[in-house]
């Protein structure tokens, strides 16, 4: 059995049953004690009407509800006899069945539409940073192709000058030694030249 208050299970010897909407409620939704609940009369229980029922005929409850006992605390029918905006509190803070699947499909719609925006905020997050790489990759791989590329003209215009300084170094290599041969041919012309003289003079003596 169900509380209309709560909309929990009840045992029915701690509740009260309503006889006009057939409906049980638990003690402490009606904010009475145990105590007070178990001084209450049989009569009393069987026509007792609930805060609900009474608010909706409020105007002729003294013709509907039977006239109370000399044997019923007088201050337990006060107590019991609630506004409809304390139990309408009461179902506010205890949502039914309906109300808690409206509220947990709310969440997971919320919790779904979360989970999407942080999925896309993480894709162009991860867009942007791929991007960045790539750019900077890019960036940095023609620095590195235009510096090579420098390099090699240097090495190369470097090779070219070694092979030039090769073949004048070659040249002066073949100069000095056709200046060496002219030098060791006018060696031995000189030393021909003065045995002739020497030998004029030799002949003139005589």
């Amino acid at each position: 059995m169900i509380c209309g208050g709560c909309r929990l299970l009840l045992n029915t010897d701690c509740s009260l049953h309503c006889y006009t909407c057939d409906i049980n409620y638990h003690y402490e939704c009606l904010n009475i004690k145990k105590e007070q609940l178990v001084l209450l009369s049989n009569e009393f229980r069987s026509s007792w009407t609930c805060p609900a029922c009474v608010n909706i005929t409020r105007r002729v409850k003294t013709n509907l509800r039977p006239p109370v006992r000399h044997n019923q605390i007088p201050s337990m029918e006060q107590s019991m006899d609630l506004s409809c905006e304390i139990l309408n509190k009461s179902e506010a803070h205890i949502p039914s069945d309906s109300v808690s699947i409206e509220k947990f499909n709310e969440l997971l719609s919320t919790i779904n539409l979360w989970r999407n925006d942080m999925n896309s905020n993480i894709m162009s997050i991860r867009d942007e940073i791929k991007n960045d790489m790539n750019s900077n990759f890019m960036s940095i791989r023609d620095e590195i192709k235009n510096t090579l590329s420098d390099i090699q003209s240097e090495i190369k215009s470097l090779r070219e000058e070694h092979a030039t300084l090769r073949q004048n170094v070659s040249n002066i290599n073949i100069e000095l030694s056709s200046l060496q041969n002219s030098i060791q041919f006018q060696s031995d012309e000189h030393g021909t030249l003065k045995q002739r003289v020497d030998e004029i003079a030799r002949v003139a003596s005589e």
